[in-house]
């Protein structure tokens, strides 16, 4: 009797080795070919997802743009409803307005004004007197939602143009309305603009109405003005009201690729761009490097498996041949012949033992490392638990899930009134109930808790997940802040109470300016006609009686008239402290230098023949009002000019100061009589001298009126000075730079 066969041996239903580096070699093949199919796929996807993208970009590019234009006309709108003269009475100066803007927008068919009976009482274009036009949609939702409107697409009856209306209503103060200015948009320029704009290679763009009526498109000479859109599945899609990127609903007809995008205006959808672009053009790139790449592949994978059938005979189907003998021998008792180095060049035979007694020493050492880690991980747990209970700070181990706690501290048991298992026994909502939850409002962490007392307290909660005896929780800690909150509710009621009272105080303040500023007004004025009278008759005294008068009379008369001059100076100087204070800022950028030199012009020709040197700093910019910072260089350099009459050497300086520390001034110093620094104090009050009037005539008014003018701008004002060396005043003013 035979032996029976063992499935194992060779000559069985085993593969043998050369069979199976065939089929390796055409494993090999396959998923390179494969990866290459796959490759080449989402390359093509890659690229049609781009086309996909480039199209929707383009749709959105050119809906921005018309937005962007439609908000233009919106503003041209507002601008026009706004004008006295185009809600007016004056006919032909509402005409005259129309068609100057009419004239300056290229794009504008027509502009004028329905009136609120719906008749054209207003237009850029001549014709349609009193036409009605109240049943048109746009003017019906214009007047109705007081928004701007758009219309439909329509051959202006007017103009004569294919046109596309806009409205805005025009209204009173008082709310009423007066009728819809509107704007007729000539199409046939839109077109122009739309055919004009760069496109890709066969792509279509088209601006529709909502009814899907072409009012611009891309396509030279399309003759679609008015007409329904030619494209079905866009038409189909429009009815639908979709938009964006249309991919199921082009289906049907994959050969383009699709995008709707709605134009809104006063936020609903007014008008449609749609895009098309063929979609063939945007993976040809795609296909035609793939095909190449697979048929390189193919070859290199040919090549690739022949040298691996070669390489995988010579060093892997020999040695293995070589490996089963020697098994065999092994298994025959010949263990020396099979392990002999000299009969394979594979040396993991060799070294099989070894590497196995390495896999048994790093097991034996992973299990030791095992058991130290699970030694430091019942210490870090012991920390963890002694750190828990140990805490000031109520702390407690919620199951979320469950809705229940697991673990809690001394002190939070302590804090809310309970024992440690009481406490574990609580619900969470027993800590904050519902009704607390709707009245807690400082923020998400804060919390209203009830205690076990009844005393309710306020809580911020810190919470982290953690694991807890093998299931999710969460670890909270709660932070008492009822003292800290109450103490923030008392700084605000003193805060509010400080800002009230400054508020009162304020105007208090300027209720008394306002007073004080009419009452020098008032009586400034009111001097002005007995003073009058004084100087007159002063005059007359001097025509009728001075050639009688002795000498001792004639000085009293000159006295007289010196008293009513300077009286009078008083009087102007006191007008043009109160117009400081109640003159409203014009601000604007000026040339200081430029300025001050037309100041210095005039000081000069009042008095040719005096020597003064005069240097003044060009390029000195600030932003002020011109009437008030020339004054204030008047006062200033007027100073500087009475205070160096007595000087032999007179100089007057305007320069720039910009010192690291300091604010950024201009100064005017002189070498004149210069004052007392201890006076200073009385500087910039009004009548306050620091000289008696025969040493340097004045009212006392003039510094007063720079020092106002100064804090009208937001800056500041101060002097240094010397008794017999001059003096210097800097003034910080808002913008002030100097540009060489």
């Amino acid at each position: 009797m035979s032996p029976p066969t063992d499935p194992n041996a060779p000559g069985g239903r085993q593969l043998s080795a050369r069979l199976m580096l065939a089929l390796l070699a055409a494993l090999i093949m396959l998923p390179m070919l494969l990866i290459e199919w796959a490759s080449a796929r989402r390359e093509q996807a890659q690229w049609q997802l781009r086309a996909q993208q480039d199209t929707q970009l383009l749709a959105e590019t050119v809906a921005t743009g018309q937005e962007q234009f439609v908000l233009g006309i919106a503003q041209l709108l507002v601008a026009a409803a706004a004008s006295p003269v185009l809600s007016g009475v004056d006919l032909p100066a509402c005409q005259h307005y129309v068609q100057e803007v009419q004239q300056r927008q290229t794009w504008l068919a027509n502009l004028g004004l329905l009136d609120a009976g719906g008749r054209l009482s207003c237009r850029a274009t001549t014709g349609g007197e009193n036409a009605y036009f109240g049943h048109l949609p746009f003017y019906q939702q214009a007047r109705d939602e007081n928004l701007l409107s758009v219309g439909e697409y329509m051959v202006g009856p007017v103009s004569g143009k294919q046109i596309l209306n806009f409205g805005w209503p025009v209204r009173s103060d008082e709310g009423r309305f007066q009728g819809v200015v509107f704007a007729s948009l000539d199409l046939a320029w839109l077109d122009e603009r739309l055919r004009n704009m760069p496109l890709p290679e066969g792509a279509e763009v088209f601006l529709t109405d909502l009814q899907g009526r072409v009012l611009a498109g891309s396509v030279a000479g399309h003759g679609l003005l008015g007409l329904p859109l030619p494209d079905l599945v866009l038409r189909a899609a429009m009815r639908e009201r979709r938009s964006g990127f249309l991919g199921e609903a082009a289906a049907r007809d994959l050969s383009r690729l699709r995008v709707i995008r709605p134009i809104r205006v006063s936020g609903r959808v007014g008008l449609y761009v749609t895009v098309s672009a063929p979609a063939d053009a945007a993976i040809e790139p795609a296909l035609r490097d793939s095909r190449l790449r697979l048929a390189a592949t193919l070859l290199v994978t040919l090549a690739a498996a022949a040298l691996a059938w070669l390489i995988g005979e010579r060093w892997l189907v020999r040695p293995l041949r070589r490996l089963v003998r020697g098994v065999q021998r092994v298994a025959q008792g010949d263990p020396a012949q099979a392990l002999a180095p000299s009969r394979t060049p594979l040396r993991e035979l060799v070294l099989l033992k070894q590497a196995m007694a390495q896999v048994a020493q790093r097991v034996e050492e992973q299990r030791q490392a095992h058991q130290k880690t699970q030694q430091a991980l019942r210490e870090s747990e012991a920390g963890y638990h002694a750190l828990f209970d140990s805490s000031p700070l109520p702390m407690w181990v919620l199951d979320e899930a469950q809705q229940r706690f697991l673990a809690v501290n001394a002190a939070a048991a302590q804090h809310y009134g309970y024992e440690a298992q009481a406490f574990l026994a609580l619900r969470p909502e027993e800590l904050q109930p519902p009704a607390l939850q709707a009245e807690a409002g400082e923020g998400p962490a804060v919390r209203t808790h009830r205690k076990h007392s009844g005393e309710l307290c306020r809580v911020q909660l810190v919470g982290s997940p953690t694991s807890f005896q093998g299931r999710e929780a969460r670890l909270c800690m709660a932070i008492d802040v009822t003292q800290s909150l109450a103490d923030q509710a008392r700084v605000h009621e003193v805060n509010d109470r400080l800002e009230q009272l400054v508020a009162e105080r304020t105007r208090e303040v300027a209720l008394s300016n306002r007073e004080l500023e009419a009452f020098s007004y008032s009586v400034s004025h009111d001097l002005r006609n007995p003073l009058h009278a004084v100087a007159m008759f002063a005059e007359f005294l001097a025509e009728h009686e001075g050639a009688v008068l002795d000498e001792q009379g004639r000085l009293y008369l000159d006295r007289i008239q010196d008293g009513t001059r300077r009286m009078q100076r008083l009087i102007d100087d006191l007008l043009e402290l109160a117009r400081v204070a109640r003159a409203e800022l014009a601000m604007t950028p000026l040339d200081l230098s430029a300025l001050a030199l037309e100041v210095a012009q005039e000081l000069l020709a009042q008095q040719p023949g005096r020597a003064v040197t005069l240097r003044i700093e060009p390029g000195l910019y600030c932003v002020g009002d011109p009437r008030l910072l020339r004054q204030l260089l008047v006062n200033l350099l007027g100073n500087a000019w009475k205070f160096t009459a007595h000087a032999e050497d007179a100089r007057i300086e305007l320069g720039f100061t910009n010192r690291p520390g300091e604010p950024t001034s201009f100064f005017i110093a002189d070498n004149g009589a210069g004052f007392d620094m201890k006076l200073s104090n009385k500087l910039f009050e009004p009548f306050q001298r620091l000289h008696t009037e025969s040493e340097f005539p004045g009212s006392g008014v003039g510094l007063a009126t720079v020092q106002r003018i100064v804090a009208r701008h937001g800056g500041r004002v101060w002097a240094h000075a010397a008794v017999g060396q001059g003096a210097s005043f800097h003034v910080v003013l808002p913008g002030l730079v100097q540009h060489r």
